[in-house]
């Protein structure tokens, strides 16, 4: 499973990722995982037509 998000900043990705709902959903998901997560981050790349929209 791959999840693509976008913050606004990493301060506030750190914040979210300490969120009690987040952690709920980690000890109700870790049963079912066959590993830990691997989140990563990256730095966008502007590219495409802006009127086309981005991610």
């Amino acid at each position: 499973l791959v999840m693509i998000e976008r913050w606004e900043s990493l301060e506030a990705l750190g914040a979210h990722s300490k969120a009690p709902a987040l952690a709920e959903l980690g000890k109700a998901l870790g049963p079912l995982l066959a590993g830990p997560l691997d989140v990563k981050t990256f730095t966008a790349v502007p590219a495409g037509d802006p009127a086309k929209g981005a991610i």
